[in-house]
């Protein structure tokens, strides 16, 4: 799986093609989150949860109420349900991010920044 910042459309977090081997994350969320008064941990959970929603999504799982349960199961097994992201990944996205700080400028981005080794070791079932 490949990682993609880049600059897209208001109320856009991320996205995955379908068919793809790319999550394309919205830099002007991330810089939202990494300007806001959220802690790190808050902004990291964040974060996580945009990326994992995509990730389901990237395996398939296309229904927005199947991937918000699966995210929720994932992250209560794997990280517990005192974890921020246990109670990020239920809400809305889009009423988390009316809170933050740093309002990014409007701005069309022809560059991109492609994130090396974002998911290495995977890579191998890719021919």
């Amino acid at each position: 799986m490949e990682l993609i910042i880049t600059y897209l459309s208001d109320g856009v977090e991320a996205v995955h093609q379908v068919g793809s081997n790319a999550i394309i994350m919205n830099k002007k969320v991330l810089e939202s989150l990494l300007t806001s008064s959220k802690n790190r941990s808050e902004r990291n959970a964040h974060i996580f949860s945009i990326l994992l929603r995509e990730y389901i999504r990237s395996l398939g799982v296309l229904d927005e109420v199947d991937i918000k349960k699966l995210a929720v199961k994932v992250v209560e097994e794997a990280l517990g349900e005192d974890h921020k992201a246990y109670r990020i990944i239920p809400k809305l996205f889009q009423e988390e991010y009316k809170n933050l700080e740093g309002e990014i400028e409007q701005r069309q981005d022809k560059d991109f920044k492609y994130v090396e080794d974002f998911d290495r070791e995977n890579a191998h079932y890719i021919a």
